[in-house]
């Protein structure tokens, strides 16, 4: 429909843009799943890290401070 549009595939640039922990702590989980033992990381540092990750997102959307409510 566009003929002056090129279609290419790419590598995605690298580093991978995500917030600190989230490839270790997915890679871990996996493992932890197939190995079937318990995961090793603590549940609520994970939690904390993905609710920064998180709000440091809604941030860049809404230009402006988000709020977090650690516990």
């Amino acid at each position: 429909q566009h003929p002056d549009w090129i279609e290419k595939v790419c590598r995605p640039l690298e580093p991978l843009a995500d917030w600190p922990g989230m490839r270790e702590s997915v890679s871990s989980f996996f493992h932890s799943v197939i190995e079937g033992i318990p995961s090793p990381n603590h549940a609520e540092n994970v939690v904390r890290l993905h609710q920064i990750g998180l709000a440091a997102e809604v941030s860049k959307d809404n230009g402006s401070w988000a709020e977090i409510s650690i516990q």
